[in-house]
């Protein structure tokens, strides 16, 4: 039998999701503020365009309108959207939509007056003087909303509210605005489905540990119930080496990752204890090679592969050979349980199988593509070979 996943998708350096969503916050943050200058007239994207009320009113509309997307995305959707409040929360957009659109408009009226009054002298002076840039300014000049044969003076607020280039510039913030509610829409959307799943991988962990603990301790008071009708010295220990595997299981095996320095003593209080149970009746080599500090790993992962190994390898009438060994590189740990199938009664029984199925869903559940599993079931012998990358 062969489980195998690639490491394809998981590469080590690849810059953290958290960082890389910040960053990307940014760059979209900064692309919104570029569209005023890159749709002023000119080739040149500089800080003198400031010096044109068009330029700061698209800025500030939309300035505005990055702040509406985080409000939408992280308060309105929320408590209007998906609430059903359906009504409320578009008359909330219309009403943000005029104070970042329309309220600036009326509020830069004077502002636009003075500039185009300041750019109809410059124009005069130019025509007067025969300046050739006389054509640019008036190019720049239609370019933001006048026509030629038509009276150049400003109009104040009429042109403002009623003028063809205040329909083309609110047609274009309202197709900007809907833009930015409808991917707000999209990434809540999106964020609420990756909330569920990870609700549900949660859950279904949860189920598999509680079908596991349990499992656990069953087998071990068993060992320590044979141990007790022997009357052997090291029941007393035997029960402490008990205490402590609970007391991990308990406080340390419910959080998602732990370190794994704790997990690799947790496998060695447990082949301790069933060294103590077995005796002389089999052989065990156990190892463990390199360096574990400041590693993680998902808890209770390795050890259904370890308990399967005594269940099936260990048999009083028989002598056999288990063999573990843990070698921990920079990145991955590779586990190998070897043993002899010398005990006929487990494997009739269908419910030792419970714990291996239950170690691979975890494995499919948390590590997804960054394992490799390989289980070689002989007539005679079992063999186990897990990779999975550390984090």
């Amino acid at each position: 039998m062969r489980y195998k996943c690639n490491f394809a998708s998981f590469k080590r350096g690849q810059m953290p999701k958290r960082p890389l969503k910040f960053l990307m916050h940014i760059i979209g943050i900064v692309a919104l503020l570029l569209i005023p200058f890159l749709l002023s007239p000119g080739s040149e994207i500089s800080l003198s365009r400031l010096k044109n009320p068009h330029c700061v009113l698209d800025l500030i509309s939309i300035t505005l309108m990055i702040g509406f997307y985080y409000l939408n995305y992280f308060f309105l959707l929320d408590k209007f959207y998906f609430t059903r409040k359906i009504g409320i929360y578009f008359s909330i957009c219309l009403s943000i939509f005029i104070l970042s659109v329309i309220v600036p408009r009326i509020l830069l009226n004077s502002s636009f007056e003075k500039y185009e009054m300041k750019r109809e002298r410059h124009r005069e002076q130019n025509d007067l003087s025969g300046n050739p840039q006389s054509q640019m300014s008036d190019s720049l000049f239609i370019a933001h909303g006048h026509q030629e044969g038509k009276p150049r003076h400003y109009r104040g607020i009429f042109f403002t509210l009623g003028g063809e280039h205040f329909f083309f510039d609110i047609s274009r913030n309202i197709f900007l605005f809907i833009i930015i509610t409808f991917f707000s829409l999209t990434m809540k959307i999106n964020q609420r489905w990756r909330k569920a799943e990870k609700d549900k991988l949660g859950a279904e962990l949860s189920y598999l540990k509680a079908q596991i603990n349990p499992h656990f301790l069953f087998n071990t008071l068993n060992s320590i119930y044979s141990l007790a009708l022997e009357k052997s010295d090291y029941t007393a220990t035997a029960v402490v080496k008990l205490s402590g595997l609970m007391r991990y299981v308990i406080t340390d095996a419910s959080k998602d990752f732990v370190p794994l320095e704790k997990e690799i003593n947790y496998i060695r209080d447990y082949v301790d204890l069933q060294k103590i149970r077995i005796g002389d009746t089999a052989e065990v080599q156990f190892n463990i090679e390199g360096d574990y500090q400041s590693k993680k790993i998902y808890p209770l992962l390795l050890m259904a592969f370890i308990e399967n190994a005594f269940k099936y390898g260990v048999n009083p009438e028989t002598f056999a050979k288990i063999v573990i060994l843990i070698t921990i590189t920079e990145s991955q740990l590779k586990l190998v349980v070897e043993n002899k199938k010398v005990n006929p009664l487990v494997q009739e029984d269908e419910s030792s199988k419970v714990g291996l199925d239950n170690t691979i869903n975890r494995l499919k559940l948390i590590y997804a593509s960054r394992y490799v599993l390989k289980v070689n079931d002989q007539p005679n012998d079992y063999k186990v070979e897990l990779t999975i990358e550390l984090i």
